[in-house]
């Protein structure tokens, strides 16, 4: 009988010789790639730069597939008692990581979440063109790094952070979105100096860091099917070897990043093929993996026609079958939620709609699958939080006046919007208006008191 210790002792020769063979078997093709650049035979840098970044990402996609101690688990069975001890054990020390479940600042999204991002699943929004998907994932990461105090920020010498791989807008653009949901609204980013900035981030986001507090956020920017999943292990280890541990990975978005297998130019064997090896990179680094995609087009022509007939809560009229271009990414996902941008008329306050569409596991019965929530300020970035509070501020429907609103309008002529309380009359009226509409619509419809708690 071979105790625990001997297994892994075992399990960790057989990887070393596994990751020996892996090397061995591209050693060639590496001498080659080496001895071209050393005499400069090759047509192009990108070529042979391509090519040779290929061959690492592929050989450490390898590697670290054979690494012991993922907690990756492929075997279980009942009638072997100690057995079955030992991977109960293991399944239990695993559930009870602090990295386990990552929640938002908002309490109907965590809700419709389960509670929350587990680690090791997939995550996808989905959303139209110009809905605030971006926007979305931004708001996802700047909520985790404040609302999980059940992490410890330092552990082992590692700060946790959240690693943020945007394919769709640069660096610049990323910083000054996030510097916008906390700045005032006469703030404007060219006009301050550095220690303006970094107070206003510490002040009112919480930046702080110390030997204790403060989980971080890694921001890496790339442009479209610049780099593939195996890249992203690289990036991961990187952070590791720098005294950064990883608890989730968002990915802006889907579409943007290259698969490692071959598609022959096909964009939906490509998008299928990256939803797997998504999931399995959640899988194999314990993290939730968090990402976004457009629906596609009869998906938005079912929106417009249900806006052009003056109906609301639009996200009602699709699902998970509007997905743009590939079925396999629903399939994949752990969670499938749709997002979008539609403006309260009676008020002009703007909310962010959600829609579940899809969960594995074990969910809240009580939750609503569908919810509309509030931006907390008038540059209307920024997400109310309420996980703080002592009250919610979700509303299950706004159906009798909401309107769709695309963020590309929002920025037009890069002036700011106007200010909610200038809108329709003022904060009071519109409160007074919102109130009543409420009333109304529970009158109409004639809805049971216990379906007003979300309100």
């Amino acid at each position: 009988d071979l105790n625990a210790s001997t297994t892994k002792m075992i399990s960790t020769n057989i990887d070393e010789r596994l990751q020996f063979i892996y090397i061995f078997e591209v050693k060639d093709k590496l001498i080659k790639l080496f001895d071209k650049m050393e005499t400069m035979d090759f047509i192009s840098y990108y070529e042979i730069v391509e090519d040779l970044r290929s061959e690492l990402s592929q050989l450490m996609v390898k590697i670290q597939n054979t690494t012991v101690g993922t907690g990756m688990m492929r075997k279980l069975s009942f009638s072997d008692e100690d057995f079955f001890d030992e991977m109960v054990d293991v399944i239990l020390q695993k559930s009870r990581k602090s990295t386990y479940i990552l929640q938002t600042g908002m309490r109907q999204m965590n809700a419709i979440l389960s509670p929350g991002f587990f680690g090791g699943r997939f995550y996808v929004y989905l959303g139209m063109s110009g809905k605030f998907k971006s926007g979305t994932l931004l708001n996802l990461a700047d909520q985790i790094r404040k609302f999980n105090p059940q992490i410890k920020a330092v552990e082992d010498g590692k700060r946790k952070c959240l690693l943020f791989v945007t394919m769709e807008n640069s660096i610049e653009e990323t910083f000054e979105r996030l510097f916008d949901m906390y700045s005032g609204v006469n703030d404007e980013l060219k006009n301050m100096n550095i220690e303006e900035i970094k107070q206003i981030l510490k002040d009112k986001g919480k930046y702080i860091f110390t030997e204790e507090d403060g989980i971080d956020i890694e921001f890496r920017y790339f442009s479209n099917l610049e780099i593939n999943t195996a890249d992203l292990y690289a990036i991961i280890q990187e952070l590791k070897d720098n005294g950064k541990e990883p608890i989730g990975l968002i990915l802006d978005y889907l579409k943007k990043i290259e698969s490692t297998r071959p598609n022959n130019g096909d964009e939906r064997v490509r998008l299928s093929n990256t939803s797997k090896e998504l999931k399995a990179l959640a899988f194999y680094f314990g993290i939730p993996v968090i990402t976004a995609m457009q629906i596609n087009r009869n998906g938005n022509s079912v929106v417009d026609a249900a806006m052009r007939e003056g109906k609301q809560d639009l996200l009602n009229f699709v699902g998970a079958s509007d997905i743009g271009v590939c079925w396999d990414i629903v399939e994949e996902a752990d969670w499938v939620g749709i997002v979008s941008l539609e403006r309260q008329i009676s008020t002009g306050k703007l909310f962010l709609s959600c829609k579940r569409v899809k969960i594995r596991g074990k969910k809240d019965l009580e939750a609503m699958d569908y919810f509309n929530h509030p931006f907390a300020n008038e540059k209307e970035i920024r997400l109310e939080t309420d996980v703080d509070k002592p009250f919610p501020v979700s509303i299950i429907s706004l159906a009798s006046d909401l309107e769709t609103v695309d963020t590309k309008e929002m920025e037009k002529n890069g002036q700011l919007r106007p200010s909610l309380t200038s809108i329709k009359g003022g904060a009071s009226s519109s409160k007074a208006k919102n109130v009543n509409n409420v009333l109304s619509q529970i009158k109409a419809n004639n809805i049971p008191l216990d379906k007003l708690v979300a309100v």
